[in-house]
């Protein structure tokens, strides 16, 4: 699952203002959130993207957030049914697998 700038949903899509919906995620599968489009934005100045991002639970659901370092706070993915306790550092990655363009 690829992730584009923080808080940036394209109504063309269905995106609009809402974070991406992830139906089936699963870290216990190998799973993995690529966060490697949000990472290098200026915004982060080529600094770590993990201090600012956090997995709260919402009900059911795990929501998967970015806090920018002027502090706007967005919700960037949802992952139906699942607890926020399965999720660790592993379930992300920051740069794009190897032979995968990054786009923008």
């Amino acid at each position: 699952f690829r992730l584009n700038s923080p808080g940036a949903y394209d109504p063309l899509v269905g995106g609009g203002t809402a974070a991406d919906t992830i139906l089936d995620f699963s870290a216990a599968e190998g799973d993995r959130i690529d966060l490697s489009l949000i990472a290098t934005q200026p915004l982060f100045a080529g600094s770590d993207l993990l201090p600012y991002l956090s997995v709260v639970q919402v009900g059911a659901d795990a929501h998967v957030q970015i806090t920018t370092p002027v502090g706007q706070t967005s919700t960037e993915a949802i992952l139906l049914g699942v607890d926020v306790d399965t999720i660790t550092d592993a379930s992300f990655t920051f740069t794009p697998p190897s032979g995968v363009p990054l786009l923008k």
